[in-house]
């Protein structure tokens, strides 16, 4: 795996985060596979597909895209199985006995001219899940328009607004004070309280450390701060994932883009569609290897746009989430070039 380059001074598209800058500095790759066949292997796969190896061209989606026509006797095969290719991981913990998965702190440091090396990872359609692709982690620097380069800057729950810390707590105050009936004057606001330091990059609730009523020997009940932080828009994880306070600590901000094998051009999936229907030839005809990493590949990742800030810490899987989502922060191309090398445009 490789990228093509890592881009500084970009424009995030649209016009929300306009006069913004991005310089993506860092990648990784996340989400790689902990076991492997020691040869490549398709036993199996038209258990599922009968028309798998029907080698039939025409408009994508076909299946001439497992085969290699152009060699009738030894004809190049573009898709295999990997031993967890149809196997249930529906929650963090199995994913990660399965897979290498970065940690929300982890280091991300590869450079533009270092290529980065993983196991194959295939799946069914029925299993071409967030928890289980190989992803690329890209580490940028973020900078708000007016903002100071390298400084941290924060989201409010799901408000695309950024914020600096002395309008966060000022915001904080006036909602704190909506639910204390007291003014915002008498109220103070910890961001580095030990037990809840809003300066770390992550996304956290407010807490009871967090907010105080001056000359008060009574902390601020945790009903309140319940209160304060539903003003705020913030709630709890659940089945959902937290809604909170995203810090961009020194203006850090990570991106991902999973790894497309065969990818738009022989496997489209436009916004809308179903994610990916039965395991029938009809879907596998159409979707069949649109993600995933084969031995014998070689990757090159080409970061196209970039739509805004992204997460304030490399993001955590989500294993019940099909890899095609109705929203991304970046644009990313996969190339696949000679040895079998796929080229591929992502837009952040």
């Amino acid at each position: 795996m490789t990228v093509a380059d890592l881009p500084t001074d970009k424009s995030p598209s649209g016009t929300k985060y306009t006069g913004d800058k991005v310089d993506i500095t860092a990648w990784k790759l996340d989400v790689t596979n902990k076991s492997t066949f020691p040869i490549h292997k398709t036993a199996g796969l038209s258990e599922k597909f009968t028309t798998i190896w029907g080698n039939v061209h025409g408009t994508a989606p076909v299946t001439a895209r497992f085969v290699d026509a152009s060699n009738t006797a030894f004809s190049r095969v573009y898709w295999g199985v990997d031993p967890n290719y149809s196997t249930d991981l529906c929650d963090e913990t199995a994913c990660k006995g399965a897979f290498n998965i970065l940690d929300p702190n982890a280091e991300i440091n590869g450079t533009a001219t270092e290529p980065q090396y993983c196991l194959e990872n295939t799946f069914d359609i029925k299993h071409m899940m967030q928890g289980q692709t190989t992803r690329v982690v890209f580490k940028a620097t973020y900078t708000p328009n007016g903002f100071t380069k390298g400084k941290t800057f924060y989201k409010i729950g799901n408000s695309t607004d950024l914020w600096k810390e002395v309008d966060l707590v000022t915001q904080i105050k006036a909602k704190a004070a909506e639910v204390l009936g007291v003014a915002t004057s008498e109220i103070t606001v910890e961001l580095e309280a030990a037990s809840n330091n809003l300066n770390e990059a992550g996304t956290r609730l407010l807490t009871v450390d967090n907010v105080k009523i001056k000359n008060s020997s009574a902390a601020v009940s945790q009903d309140n701060i319940d209160k304060i932080n539903a003003k705020l828009g913030l709630k709890e994880a659940g089945t959902d994932p937290i809604v909170g306070i995203a810090t961009y600590k020194g203006g850090e901000s990570y991106y991902i883009a999973r790894i497309k094998h065969f990818g738009d051009a022989d496997t489209p999936w436009n916004e809308g569609e179903a994610t990916y229907g039965d395991n029938d030839d009809t879907h596998n005809t159409k979707y069949l290897g649109r993600y995933g990493v084969l031995r014998n590949n070689w990757y090159e990742l080409t970061i196209g746009s970039v739509s805004g800030p992204g997460t304030p810490d490399v993001p955590t899987i989500k294993p019940a989430e099909p890899d095609d989502e109705s929203y991304k922060y970046i644009s990313v191309s996969v190339k696949i070039l000679s040895w079998a090398k796929r080229s591929d445009t992502v837009d952040l």
